[in-house]
């Protein structure tokens, strides 16, 4: 099956349960200007965890796009001044399972685990964010810190 074919599997079973286009939570959120939003097909965690069976929170978005080259992109919006950041690289990873779960062998390369976050960090913290890799189909990476408002389409140009 391919990408573009399992994505639309995705948006016709949960687009009225899960499928979002509001990229903001807890005072956080996501640019996504610049990026066609028909090619994002965009998973709410919260939503997900609601109407089906999922081990562990989820992070706030699952991203899957259908431009600048297919990617998908776990992100977990953080607006406030405190942060367990091994609770939001753990739902950072789960996001990344969820999608590989969804996606299966149609799954894009390309992959980002992000935390947006303005508040100040802890030096235990930092080190965390750091250390601690995220893995997604048999690939693993550091999660990468933007800010609160940040331009994903920026972001995915950097890449």
């Amino acid at each position: 099956m391919t990408l573009a074919s399992r994505v639309s599997g995705i948006r016709t079973t949960h687009r009225d349960c899960c499928i979002t286009d509001i990229y903001e939570d807890e005072g956080c959120r996501l640019d996504v200007r610049g990026l066609q939003q028909s090619s994002l097909t965009t998973i709410s965690g919260t939503n997900y965890q609601s109407n089906h069976p999922w081990q562990g929170r989820l992070c706030d978005r699952v991203i899957i796009g259908q431009s600048h080259g297919n990617f998908v992109c776990a992100v977990e919006l953080k607006g406030g001044r405190n942060i367990t950041m091994s609770d939001a690289i753990n739902q950072i990873q789960r996001g990344l399972d969820l999608a590989a779960s969804l996606l299966q062998s149609s799954s894009p390369a390309r992959w980002y685990p992000l935390l947006a976050y303005s508040g100040s960090m802890s030096r235990r913290e930092s080190n965390m964010l750091r250390r601690i890799k995220v893995s997604y189909r048999g690939g693993r990476a550091f999660v990468d810190r933007i800010a609160c408002g940040a331009s994903l389409r920026a972001y995915l140009d950097r890449q």
